[in-house]
């Protein structure tokens, strides 16, 4: 059975990236800005669609 992908798992893959000048706290408010827009997205329109990612409907 696969992992389900958390918030937290997110916010830990961009941190740990050393290509990044930035700090945990940082990274969790951009993770959870991107989150918000895309919930609002689906609310708005029911469908999300992320070129080249996904689509995601309510």
């Amino acid at each position: 059975m696969n992992k389900a992908l958390t918030k937290a798992d997110i916010v830990e893959a961009i941190y740990t990236d050393n290509t990044l000048d930035k700090n945990r706290m940082a990274v969790k408010d951009v993770v959870e800005d991107l989150l918000e827009l895309m919930k609002d997205a689906i609310k708005t329109d029911n469908t999300l669609l992320i070129s080249g990612f996904g689509k995601f409907e309510a």
